[in-house]
């Protein structure tokens, strides 16, 4: 990521040094800030990127800080922190313009999206690619220096080190996106030394270098995280298509995170509308074709595959275009429709589907159930109520995200 500033405004004294010490090390530029009065003052004068404040504090919250910031420059990035259960106020911060929010005790790895997610909409907005960061460990000063001077020539940062522990070490005080590691070396061999990295990050690619006869530690530095190995004497050409391979998948990973965080966002938000409410559909009998042609119109232009699920029958008697080409209805919850799931990406069972599904029996209010079918697949399912004729029936509701895409329909 970018070098840039950030203001953390946090009335927890040493909550607010720990802070300022991890982004310090990841390499933004901090300023710290213990109240809200003195945070609006060094946002003022700093005119920082990133806002991170929390939500509740004496004097002035943080949604007066958010609603300023946003009328100073609505391109600052705010990112609010809040205590347990305190997600009604967050999710109003989003809705006032804040990009996301912390629970606290913060979780690294999630402040960390965050700030990606924020680095992302910063790069959209002043149009400016940031140079890829790449971490070049190679315990031989000749190859070292020549691989540095070629990378730096197409407009890669290089940081070197001249072995795994030095490597280690300026792994965890930068933010790198490509690792380059030999695979033999004093003091840490490259195997140990991702390994280690690895537990410090896991936001970026590994490519090692391995000598003649080194393609059996190779392969179980591939085992260990790494994307692909670079034989010595390392070809140029070769070595610049493996790391824009491995800067497009780790671009792809990274967009993966950020919409799942997204949509776990929405789902909050969907939570907090519709708690202690139930969604009705009533349809007339004088206007019911043009209501039920209106409804599927409408849901598909929804950017997610949707299913409706009879709850006493277990029979799926809708699903929008996007999930189509897998499952058709009307027809029975089944082995079936898990397998077709699971073509892209979303894996549940079929026990496990009907025991969520069960739960919304009893329930009179639309609650609202979020479920992890996978590294970057989901199922939101909520109760609607459908009257046709007059008659109620309670229907299930499933937002499905999937890992992969549908297959294009053919012709």
């Amino acid at each position: 990521m970018e070098n840039y500033k950030v203001l953390i405004i946090e009335d927890d004294l040493t909550a607010l040094k720990f802070l300022g010490n991890v982004l310090s090390k990841e390499g933004f530029e901090i300023f710290l800030a213990p109240d809200g009065y003195a945070g609006m003052e060094i946002f003022n004068n700093e005119l920082p990127d990133i806002v991170i404040t929390d939500i509740k504090m004496p004097g002035k919250t943080g949604f007066e800080i958010l609603q300023e910031i946003k009328m100073s420059n609505p391109n600052t990035q705010v990112i609010v922190t809040t205590a347990f259960g305190e997600t009604d106020l967050a999710v109003k911060a989003i809705h006032g313009g804040a990009l996301d929010y912390i629970k606290k005790p913060i979780d690294l790895e999630v402040l960390m999206l965050a700030l990606e997610r924020a680095n992302s909409k910063i790069i959209t907005y002043k149009r400016n690619n940031p140079f890829p960061v790449i971490l070049l460990v190679e315990d031989d000063d000749s190859a070292r220096n020549n691989l540095v001077r070629a990378l730096g020539m197409e407009n890669f940062k290089v940081i070197s080190a001249a072995n795994g522990a030095e490597g280690v070490e300026k792994f965890s005080k930068c933010k790198i996106d490509v690792v380059l590691l030999d695979i033999k070396m004093p003091k840490m061999n490259g195997i140990d030394a991702l390994k280690k990295m690895r537990e410090i990050s896991n936001d970026f690619e590994a490519i090692i270098l391995t000598g003649y006869g080194d393609e059996s530690d190779a392969i179980k530095a591939m085992r260990s995280g790494a994307l692909s190995f670079l034989k010595k004497p390392i070809d140029l050409d070769q070595t610049f298509v493996s790391i824009e391979k491995a800067l497009e998948v780790l671009k792809t990973t990274r967009a993966l995170k950020f919409r799942s965080r997204e949509l776990e966002l929405a789902n909050d938000i969907i939570a907090t509308i519709t708690k202690d409410k139930e969604i009705y559909l009533d349809f007339r009998d004088m206007c019911l074709s043009n209501s039920v042609d209106f409804a599927d119109n409408l849901l598909n232009l929804i950017p997610l595959s949707l299913m409706v699920v009879s709850l006493d029958s277990r029979i799926v008697i809708y699903c929008n275009n996007r999930i189509k080409k897998l499952i058709t209805y009307p027809q029975k919850l089944s082995d079936d429709i898990i397998l077709a799931l699971e073509k892209v990406g979303v894996f549940i069972t079929l026990e496990n589907l009907n025991a969520l599904i069960a739960r919304f029996e009893n329930s009179n209010a639309n609650n609202v159930e979020y479920v992890s079918t996978g590294e970057f697949s989901n199922i939101t399912f909520t109760s609607i109520i459908q009257i046709v004729n007059g008659k109620k029936q309670k229907l299930i509701l499933m937002l499905i995200r999937q890992e992969r895409q549908l297959p294009r329909p053919q012709g």
